[in-house]
């Protein structure tokens, strides 16, 4: 039972990896402004892709950034956010967290308290971003 659950966790966290690595392409090609707006549609896809894999492997910390980070960039995708460098910045701070929760959960660690800092402030952008959407 241990090691099935073992084996469940490592797949979930393979499938993450993976979709870590497309973000961060995504990533490196709008901050040197190599991509136009249309490359938001796929980031989106690729956290609700993380979102909903941490949700089937019970990483409750994890999905609860994901879900986040999956709201922020739909507000993007709609252009109903202007996408600035402190937004993609903590997109990139996002999937940095992601990348060592990750390592820190193959190796049996617990996840570093820096985590906070980053969903706290993606919360808060969040939260303002949502406001500025709505006087548009």
């Amino acid at each position: 039972m241990v090691a099935a659950t073992c084996a469940k966790q490592k797949k979930s966290l393979d499938k993450i990896s993976g979709q870590l690595v497309f973000l961060n392409v995504a990533l490196m090609a709008l901050e040197r402004k190599q991509a136009d707006h249309s490359l938001w549609s796929h980031i989106h896809r690729s956290v609700q892709t993380i979102r909903a894999t941490c949700e089937q492997a019970g990483m409750a910390e994890l999905e609860q950034l994901a879900n986040d980070l999956e709201d922020l960039v739909r507000l993007v995708r709609d252009e109903l956010v202007v996408v600035s460098g402190k937004l993609l910045g903590l997109v990139r701070s996002c999937a940095e967290t992601f990348e060592c929760s990750v390592a820190s959960l193959r190796i049996g660690v617990p996840i570093s308290y820096e985590f906070e800092e980053v969903r706290l402030n993606l919360r808060e952008t969040l939260v303002n971003s949502s406001l500025e959407a709505t006087h548009c």
